[in-house]
């Protein structure tokens, strides 16, 4: 058998010579096999399938995004509030090393000051703040407690918030 008859065979849907089977479609210009008629078929279904896959990912983050974000603009002073926050947990850190060098916080009396200038009776006189760091965003100096009242740590540190004064409603928090 030529390779010709061999190949018309296998078109007709008569096994070939592996014993399986092919159909195939007879055009003005020959049989043609259902594989053979587009060869990037399969190629295209999985394109298509990636994509469509890609567009419901893509959706679904945009449903997530939206739903988490907070709706409306950011409640107003919220970027002061948490800057309050990092430079009272830098302060926080001070107080720490101070506490380390000289074996004891400061006392009330003697407040922040004492880390931009330690008192003649501590150990070390190591500066270990400048004096701008120990102003709030709002211009107003960090307030500090020793021992703690308000808190279960060894000190209370605390902003007055925007409006300056002490045991209000804005005022903000070392830590909770």
């Amino acid at each position: 058998m030529t390779n010709d008859e061999s190949r018309k065979e296998e078109v007709n849907g008569e096994p070939d010579e592996s014993g399986s089977s092919s159909f195939g479609i007879q055009t003005s210009s020959g049989y043609v096999t259902e594989e053979s008629s587009n060869p990037d078929k399969r190629g295209v279904n999985r394109t298509n399938r990636l994509i469509r896959v890609f567009l419901w990912l893509a959706i679904l983050f945009l449903i997530v995004v939206v739903l988490i974000r907070p709706i409306g603009p950011p409640p107003e002073g919220a970027a002061e509030a948490s800057a309050a926050e990092a430079q009272m947990n830098t302060i926080a850190v001070a107080l720490t090393q101070y506490k380390t060098l000289n074996r004891t916080l400061p006392t009330t009396e003697e407040g922040l000051a004492a880390l931009v200038q330690p008192p003649a009776n501590a150990r070390s006189q190591k500066k270990l703040a400048e004096a701008a760091a120990l102003r709030d965003p709002w211009g107003n100096p960090y307030l500090y407690r020793h021992p703690a009242v308000r808190t279960d740590r060894p000190f209370d540190l605390w902003s007055s918030g925007p409006d300056g004064k002490d045991g209000t409603e804005d005022d903000v928090w070392g830590w909770k």
